[in-house]
């Protein structure tokens, strides 16, 4: 089971590089912010008018702070992990450009219990990112069908 296994350098640059980007999540509130001014009210159907403002004023506002502020918990834990199993190099390839390369700073990386522990916070990550977006498209979706379902009675 401890056997020594490897990992190709373009793949474990790889795995660190996506690892550092997040999410970042916006929407455009314009539509909601004219539908303000003009007046809600324009919207009859109450049900209807709850849920936009819902969507908008309390859902995609609370998933934008989680998608974009719960992760960043774990960062100082992965940012360490990362100090402790990797080093950065500077080298200059083949057409005389610079580039950054990450190497291990331990034998058997993929055998390390620091990695293990930062594949797991990166799972994490990413496990949340993908059920708070499938759940914020699902209301989305949802709140798309109701308004699509007011304008067929008109």
């Amino acid at each position: 089971m401890w056997q020594r296994l490897t990992i190709q350098d373009s793949t474990l640059n790889s795995f660190i590089n996506k690892s550092q980007t997040d999410i970042i999540v916006t929407y455009n509130e314009a539509a909601f912010d004219v539908l303000k001014s003009t007046g809600l009210e324009v919207i009859q159907n109450d049900t209807l008018r709850a849920l936009i403002i819902r969507n908008y004023q309390t859902l995609l506002p609370l998933f934008k702070e989680l998608l974009e502020n719960v992760p960043k918990a774990l960062n100082p834990t992965i940012t360490q992990l990362k100090l402790n199993l990797f080093q950065k190099s500077i080298y200059q390839n083949k057409n005389k450009q610079w580039s950054f390369s990450v190497q291990p700073k331990v034998e058997n990386i993929l055998n390390h219990q620091d990695f293990i522990e930062l594949l797991s916070l990166e799972n994490r990550k990413y496990v949340n990112f993908d059920r708070r977006l499938n759940f914020m498209e699902s209301v989305l979706i949802k709140l798309k069908e109701s308004i699509l379902e007011e304008l067929k009675k008109q």
